[in-house]
């Protein structure tokens, strides 16, 4: 039967793409701190990097020391991925990261490498598919936020400015994966060789085509907002296995909508509280704590 459509309160998934050197691991980890900061609980991050992500703990680029556990994988087979997400949600992880999930196509053990040792035929894909899709199944069904990087094929292109003088540029293309993998994610968001970030697809309208350089927590502001507004989980089923990692907001008494728009689009205001403007002090004081709202900037 059909019912009217309401939307709930939910877990992030977002991809990023680009590059080598685009800052896709970086990007991903700032992100990651931002959930935490908002929510609470840990971040875990699987590696087919050799531990390059590692590099970054003890970092603190927005006043918080990134912390996080690892699990370095040398096969990439989509099935050690599917593995490595359902322990992240046993595990009770707030926030997992996949980097990237390009290894998973054309890496050692990856869905390329499984087809051809199932045959050259077309029709040795039957072999390999549903084990790639049990892989998106599970980071589509994940009970913790999920963020996934990409790498994409590099091209150079020369751009002329308006005095007509020539550059170079290094930008990506397609990401390496099955083709239309991205349109799996809530978020897909391409960075480039100069660390600027464009959403190319979103779900929550506060970010759409958004284009930013070097994002972090303030790109994920209203991502937050988008991801708390709306009604809460039903407490059954995969849902609400793990409801720590779904937004919990407290309230900040004795502000105003006044105040409110003092700091925030009004667009914004609205993505996080289900496209209403708020009428009463609990919905604004409940806002303003989701938002972040500082008397500071008073």
């Amino acid at each position: 039967m059909f019912r009217q459509a309401t939307k709930q309160q939910s877990r992030l998934r977002l991809t990023l793409d680009g590059p080598a050197g685009s800052g896709k691991t970086y990007t991903a980890l700032r992100f990651a701190h931002a959930l935490i900061a908002q929510f609470g609980g840990r971040i875990a991050l699987v590696d087919t990097e050799r531990g390059s992500a590692s590099k970054y703990a003890g970092d603190a680029p927005d006043g918080i020391v990134w912390a996080f556990d690892v699990l370095e994988l040398t096969n990439f087979s989509p099935e050690r991925y599917t593995e490595a997400i359902l322990e992240a949600g046993r595990s009770g992880y707030s926030v997992l990261i996949l980097d990237s999930l390009s290894h998973a196509w054309e890496g050692v053990g990856g869905a390329l490498e499984l087809k051809q040792r199932a045959g050259e035929a077309w029709s040795a894909w039957r072999h390999v598919t549903p084990i790639h899709n049990r892989m998106v199944d599970a980071i589509l069904q994940a009970p913790c936020h999920v963020i996934t990087t990409m790498r994409s094929r590099m091209e150079y292109v020369q751009e002329a400015d308006e005095r007509g003088r020539v550059s170079i540029r290094k930008v990506g293309l397609a990401p390496i994966q099955r083709p239309g993998m991205e349109y799996e994610f809530d978020l897909v968001c391409d960075l480039d060789w100069s660390h600027i970030l464009t959403v190319s697809k979103s779900r929550c309208s506060a970010v759409a085509d958004l284009k930013i350089e070097r994002p972090g927590p303030e790109f994920m502001r209203p991502v937050i907002a988008w991801l708390a507004a709306g009604a809460t989980k039903g407490t059954g089923g995969t849902e609400g296995a793990k409801d720590a990692a779904l937004p919990r907001a407290t309230e900040t008494p004795g502000v105003t909508l006044e105040d409110l728009l003092a700091q925030f689009d009004a667009e914004l205001i609205l993505a996080a509280n289900d496209g209403q403007l708020p009428t009463d002090d609990a919905t604004v004081a409940r806002l303003a704590t989701l938002l972040g709202w500082s008397a500071a900037h008073e």
